[in-house]
């Protein structure tokens, strides 16, 4: 589910080799199409080495591309939202590379819905925003009070009323006049949610519609008007 923050924690897999040349407690940790990676610093290390897959790793060398880099964290940018990527990183010491260190695995997110708006109806709110790319539905979340991280993980318990679409817009209907609606819009592929858009409000206020056909008979000393019901 979507978060405020927009990132978690990749998992590990695997086993650390023991080695004291090979990284150590390497994290991963998901953000909008990419994923940051850090571990701790070996000793004496010149560089490190980053490999990448979207399957286990089980041999480096079977690895067409590598990552290298000095410091001990890494962004990497430019990823699918929705995949699965797998990372393993050595370190090179005196011109020798380490043990791989243990894997870990961490899956992009779907970029923030942006250009959210709400527009007040007559017992209703229409919603609309700009597509994501890749995404194949989106999720409305609606609440009578600002919604927050935990609402969008646990809108049943909280009392929020979640609304699913495929397009980038939506009337919802059957409101309360003159009751103030919050909304945030996220996106959604599979089990990978995008972080909440920014937060909109309306209110639903009952419209009256302009009488119509209005005509006017003049009289001798009156004018008599009629329109239609």
């Amino acid at each position: 589910t979507g978060s405020e923050t927009g990132s978690e924690t990749g998992s590990e897999t695997g086993s650390e080799t023991g080695s004291e040349t090979t990284p150590t407690n390497v994290q991963a940790t998901t953000g909008d199409r990419q994923i940051t990676l850090s571990w701790k610093a070996v000793t004496d290390a010149k560089w490190y080495n980053i490999y990448q897959s979207t399957s286990a790793i089980d041999d480096i060398s079977n690895i067409s591309g590598k990552i290298l880099i000095t410091a001990t964290t890494k962004t990497i940018t430019g990823l699918t939202s929705g995949t699965q990527y797998h990372y393993v990183v050595t370190a090179t010491i005196d011109n020798t590379e380490s043990a791989k260190s243990t894997e870990v695995t961490a899956t992009p997110l779907f970029p923030q819905v942006t250009n959210v708006l709400a527009t007040a109806g007559d017992t209703e709110n229409t919603l609309s925003w700009t597509a994501v790319t890749g995404a194949n539905s989106y999720y409305i979340y609606q609440s009578t009070r600002t919604i927050s991280v935990d609402d969008i993980s646990n809108p049943s318990t909280n009392n929020v009323k979640v609304i699913i679409t495929t397009k980038t817009s939506k009337t919802i209907t059957e409101l309360i006049n003159g009751t103030k609606y919050y909304y945030v819009v996220t996106t959604k592929k599979g089990s990978i949610e995008s972080t909440k858009s920014k937060e909109v409000t309306a209110t639903p206020v009952f419209q009256v519609s302009a009488p119509t056909n209005v005509q006017a008979t003049v009289g001798g000393k009156q004018n008599t008007l009629s329109w239609k019901a």
